[in-house]
């Protein structure tokens, strides 16, 4: 019963290990698949099934608690007091099923000032601090600035684009981990109990040099001002070529190592560069000087070279996320594998994210809304008569022969509608 990528990609990643996953949405599917780009779907559903019902009528209610009385897990991310009127809270969950796993995937928990807040991706990330640390100090401002409109759409970009990757992402993580402990412990003591992860604290844990304050504790190093990178030895630099290569050299060994490889042993005793300490304070010089020298060689060159000398340098540029995951020696390592689903057609995805010798990972390909209604409710008792005339009634929903043409199209144009409305209503 989740929307969006946070909570159902969670999921998700139990489906990759050999869970069956159950996938609740309305008949026409839930709204993640129409206004969040239809690519999101493809990872949030993979190996998943799908049954589509509305939880808004009574009978939708009932079709589910059969399937609840069955569930190991149920997971949510409405919230707080959804989930109790569309007839799937906690309590009423565990009636039906005292061993089951129930988890809320909540953006800011169960209680509290903000718990009835919305979030989202960027939020999260910009609340866990992700955000802010990738704006250079220049971008920084007092908070009683006034900006004009087109300045802060401009940052307001960038923060989106320097927050992209990791607050979603880092939830699901935190919540598919959560899951796996809970299965253990009903698998243990015999008992269910309810579960909170929140995306708010998955992403303080996964942001921990951010999360840690102290007397003694180092503060966060910020980009610098052209954002390549948190001083000389950990940033970009554009080669010969007009290519960029990613350095990474923060400690002392690597540096000797770098001066080596450049021809540039005199660095080491320069006494702007002798130490850590130095090379900090006299940053920019150093950068200039690197700069200088990356200009020598091509990205490919640099890569090749400054490894046989275990320094971390590596072309930047040659690929996206998307080219690099798909090239061939990644999908013979299984970062991506091949799926087929007869609306979708043939597509690569990303493979498991943990591999097991005695337990193959099952890859599925994603679903449509409601693709398995039918099977699902057959196993849940209802007889073909029973199923037709849900259907007729608009309790539940599967797409109909020839694909997702016509009735998703449809259905994501009722949703446009919806929102157009809505957001007609709050001006």
């Amino acid at each position: 019963f989740s929307t969006f990528y946070a909570t159902p990609f969670g999921s998700a990643l139990l489906a990759d290990l050999g869970a069956r996953v159950i996938k609740v949405e309305p008949p026409e599917g839930e709204v993640s698949r129409y206004t969040a780009g239809r690519m999101l779907f493809y990872k949030t559903t993979g190996g998943k099934e799908s049954i589509g019902v509305n939880l808004k009528t009574a009978e939708g209610q009932q079709i589910i608690h059969r399937l609840l009385a069955r569930a190991d897990v149920v997971m949510h991310n409405f919230r707080p007091g959804v989930a109790e009127r569309l007839g799937i809270g906690y309590e009423q969950a565990r009636d039906l099923n005292p061993r089951v796993v129930y988890h809320y995937g909540a953006s800011y928990g169960d209680s509290g000032p903000y718990s009835y807040k919305p979030a989202m991706h960027p939020i999260a990330g910009a609340l866990g601090g992700g955000a802010i640390q990738q704006m250079p100090p220049s971008e920084l401002h007092a908070d009683d600035a006034e900006l004009p409109m087109d300045e802060l759409k401009r940052k307001a970009w960038r923060l989106m684009n320097a927050n992209e990757g990791n607050p979603d992402v880092n939830a699901a993580l935190g919540l598919g981990s959560s899951l796996l402990l809970g299965l253990r412990v009903a698998e243990e003591l015999g008992v269910g109990q309810y579960q909170l992860t929140t995306m708010i604290a998955s992403n303080l844990y996964a942001n921990a040099d951010g999360a840690v304050r102290g007397p003694d504790v180092p503060r966060r190093q910020q980009p610098d001002a052209e954002l390549l990178g948190q001083g000389p030895l950990y940033r970009l630099y554009r080669t010969a070529d007009d290519a960029w290569v990613f350095l990474a050299a923060p400690f002392e060994p690597e540096w000797r190592a770098l001066c080596a490889e450049l021809g540039r042993e005199e660095w080491l005793a320069d006494p702007r560069f002798a130490s850590a300490a130095a090379r900090e304070q006299h940053g920019d010089a150093l950068a200039a000087a690197l700069s200088e020298a990356f200009l020598g060689r091509g990205a490919d060159e640099w890569e090749r070279d400054l490894a046989a000398h275990d320094v971390a340098c590596v072309r930047a540029d040659a690929a996206n996320v998307a080219e690099f995951a798909g090239n061939e020696a990644n999908r013979e390592l299984g970062f991506t594998v091949d799926v087929s689903h007869p609306t979708f057609g043939e597509y690569w995805r990303h493979g498991p994210i943990v591999t097991l010798d005695s337990a193959p990972a099952t890859i599925g390909p994603a679903c449509e809304p409601g693709e398995h209604t039918r099977p699902i409710l057959e196993e849940l008792g209802y007889a073909p008569a029973e199923i037709d005339g849900f259907k007729e009634a608009g309790i539940v929903g599967w797409p109909d022969k020839g694909g997702e043409d016509a009735a998703a199209l449809a259905a994501e144009e009722r949703q446009r509608e919806k929102l157009a409305a809505a957001s007609r209503a709050r001006q």
